[in-house]
């Protein structure tokens, strides 16, 4: 076992643990919590050097989920971990120019982006004002040069093109419809099939300076205070968002530039496989939708 901690760009102190686990049965855990708890697991049996077979990994009960639809997004406390997370969200997102409003609720960052105003070059296009503004701006408040795998888990949906493209709708689209579901997990059990290795890794923060003494706290120079403290089996809401995989049968996507490893949540013990857009009201569109 290892324990060291980092600061984030954001200024969070983590407290990081890795545990290495025999690679036996490491994601059976993971596979029996989410038939009832909120979750992801990634894997596949498609073969691409450095990617695919080579990486099982997989979280239950994450602290913050992201959810989107349209220009409004929320970010939701999903436990007692989440909550003491949102202090620190809430003002890296106020200050974007991206975003119209942000507002700190008791258990939710509420969060409305800005409509953008005038034509952008094609090149540009990408960083006008989205909810992708906002996951930028997660991600880098989460953000170590020395952590590769804390980011964002979770389900895109078609929709989010339209971010882009002003196209007049003409489907209506269901109420419950969300364009993405993202966690930010604070456990991961990560297998490489390569090198015949899995590890365990959890993820303590300490709040920064200005919220620890706002909420009457410690300061980050006092112990941490961990995110997690529970079996992966304790209760937790048993909604859950885009079915996926199977054991080893469906497709995870990976991309460099995007830290986030975004691809599927949920998994059933009798093995299924992901379709695009999965489960949960992300629905596929074509580009006349």
């Amino acid at each position: 076992m290892s324990t060291d901690s980092y600061l984030t760009r954001g200024g969070i102190r983590v407290h990081r643990t890795v545990d290495a686990i025999p690679v036996d049965g490491a994601i059976e855990p993971i596979i029996a919590a989410l038939d009832e708890h909120r979750g992801v697991l990634l894997a596949s049996s498609y073969e691409y050097p450095g990617r695919y077979t080579r990486w099982d990994m997989g979280f239950a009960d994450p602290p913050i989920v992201v959810t989107g639809r349209g220009r409004a997004l929320r970010i939701d406390a999903l436990n007692a971990r989440g909550r003491r997370l949102l202090p620190a969200i809430h003002p890296a997102l106020s200050g974007l120019d991206a975003i119209e409003r942000a507002e700190l609720e008791s258990e939710t960052v509420v969060v409305t982006v800005r409509t953008p105003a005038g034509r952008f070059a094609e090149e540009e296009r990408s960083r006008q004002p989205s909810v992708f503004s906002v996951l930028r701006a997660l991600i880098e408040l989460f953000h170590h040069p020395d952590e590769q795998h804390l980011g964002l888990y979770g389900a895109f949906g078609y929709d989010l093109a339209f971010q882009f493209e002003p196209i007049r709708l003409r489907l209506e689209r269901s109420p419950e419809q969300r364009d993405l579901v993202l966690y930010i997990p604070d456990e991961l059990v990560i297998v490489d099939h390569r090198r015949g290795t899995a590890q365990r890794r959890r993820y303590g923060e300490v709040a920064p300076p200005s919220v620890s003494r706002a909420r009457g706290r410690p300061s980050r120079t006092s112990p941490p205070r961990a995110w997690r403290g529970r079996a992966i089996t304790s209760p937790a809401s048993t909604r859950t968002s885009c079915t996926s995989r199977a054991r080893r049968s469906s497709v995870a996507t990976s991309s460099k530039s995007f830290p986030a490893r975004c691809s599927s949540s949920r998994v059933r013990r009798r093995r299924r496989s992901c379709s695009s857009g999965c489960a949960s009201g992300i629905r596929p569109r074509t580009a006349s939708s």
